[in-house]
């Protein structure tokens, strides 16, 4: 079966994930056909993959046309040219920020959910082992902090603070 005969058995899944990353229904509509033209000869192995893909396109359009973002996105981040809301970070932040950025898209992505998700829930949300998702996340915050990995605490993981 070809790539995207594959994908499009699961097309009301795909539609609703891209409904829910960019909150606009024709958006949607969009991200799923664009998903369906970057990898109809692709050999995908994983929903997660697929996902990354529409997550990615979406990004890609709104750095391509800023008028993509909707009210709901500028809400929910507030308001973008109030100085209250610029971060700057300190050079020690800055520093970790930069070794973030140098890590693979995996181990970025993975890291980043896992501060609302246990690795168990990141592994059945993207349909993934989540020994994987352990795996992949550690590795990438040694990358980050090198030495200094034991002063890594996620206090904000919702079953740490169930287990208080």
């Amino acid at each position: 079966m070809r790539a995207i005969e594959k994908l499009a058995l699961r097309n009301e899944y795909w539609y609703n994930t891209a409904l829910t990353i960019c909150k606009d229904k024709d958006l949607a509509k969009d991200l799923v056909q664009d998903m369906y033209i970057k990898l109809a000869d692709s050999d995908f192995e994983s929903d997660w993959y697929v996902i990354n893909t529409i997550r990615n396109l979406y990004i890609d359009m709104i750095r391509a046309n800023k008028t993509v973002v909707s009210d709901d996105i500028v809400n929910q981040f507030g308001n973008l040219e109030d100085e209250q809301s610029t971060f700057e970070p300190t050079d020690e932040e800055k520093y970790y920020l930069d070794k973030f950025y140098e890590l693979d898209y995996t181990k970025q992505e993975l890291i980043e959910e896992s501060y609302y998700k246990s690795d168990r829930q990141i592994g059945e949300d993207f349909n993934i082992n989540y020994g994987y998702v352990h795996k992949k996340r550690i590795e990438g915050i040694k990358e980050i902090l090198g030495d200094n990995f034991n002063m890594y605490n996620n206090s904000n993981l919702k079953y740490l603070k169930n287990n208080k």
